[in-house]
């Protein structure tokens, strides 16, 4: 979380040596150190089979984690969170030093 801005939560989660995505809700662990970063594919037909047309897909991550099969990559880079103004304002800062470090 250290290449992270604009997000002060406790993490997400944690990936295993193989890959494998373990949710820290799961867990009950306070903190994780890594951040869901919104990106997924996943086989949709247990969306379309459940009996609700508005859920979350939290109850298909645990049992997809529990069963082994949700899995994750580290992303490479930095990531910045915009979605309030002031993690935007973080953002576009974050971006103007790193114009001014590259000119």
């Amino acid at each position: 979380m250290a290449r992270t801005s604009g997000f002060d939560g406790p993490g997400d989660g944690e990936l295993d040596a193989a890959g494998r995505f373990t949710p820290r809700r799961l867990t009950g662990a306070a903190s994780a150190s890594l951040n869901y970063m919104g990106v997924h594919v996943v086989d949709l037909r247990p969306v379309y089979d459940h009996p609700e047309t508005a859920f979350g897909l939290f109850p298909l991550w645990a049992a997809w984690a529990r069963e082994g099969r949700l899995k994750g990559a580290v992303m490479r880079g930095d990531w910045m969170h915009v979605g309030d103004p002031a993690a935007r304002d973080v953002a576009e800062a974050r971006l103007g030093r790193a114009r001014t470090a590259a000119a």
